[in-house]
């Protein structure tokens, strides 16, 4: 799986090599949920149908570049044959759609010498993964100057 914004999924298909004796269950989890999640957790099986569960990327608003995860999946049973001897991993990658930029929105038309300003709102467009400072000043101080001098 290569996805992530509007969550985007993958199908995964599990059967049985043969009957079971009992009822076989299959459990799966992520190693990162922040990155993807399974859908059901468990299968459950008492022949050799085929199910299927997704694994559905998540949209952490992080620019973190691309992310991996791992799919772990065991059974367990009162079948021998399946009980603790059967399992799986899936690899997956969750694709980044997220973009550490700053989002600057000028309101009013710009400055004068009677004393008129200029207001900026500033906004990041992903969540930071520590804190940010941004440095606001003008290119010819004789003309204005910035306040404040950082955000």
């Amino acid at each position: 799986l290569t996805a992530e914004g509007s969550p985007t999924s993958d199908t995964v298909e599990v059967s049985l090599d043969s009957v079971p004796t009992s009822g076989v269950n299959v459990t799966c989890f992520s190693t990162d949920t922040s990155e993807a999640i399974v859908s059901p957790s468990s299968l459950v099986f008492a022949d050799m149908s085929t199910q299927s569960f997704s694994i559905v990327g998540q949209d952490d608003n992080v620019a973190d570049g691309p992310q991996s995860y791992i799919i772990v999946c065991a059974a367990a049973s009162d079948d021998a044959n399946y009980d603790g001897l059967f399992g799986f991993n899936v690899s997956g990658t969750n694709a980044d759609d997220d973009f550490a930029e700053l989002d600057v929105v000028i309101s009013g038309v710009g400055t004068s010498e009677s004393g008129k300003g200029q207001t900026f709102s500033v906004r990041l467009t992903s969540e930071p993964e520590a804190s940010v400072t941004v440095a606001v000043g003008t290119s010819d101080s004789s003309e204005g100057d910035a306040t404040p001098t950082v955000l």
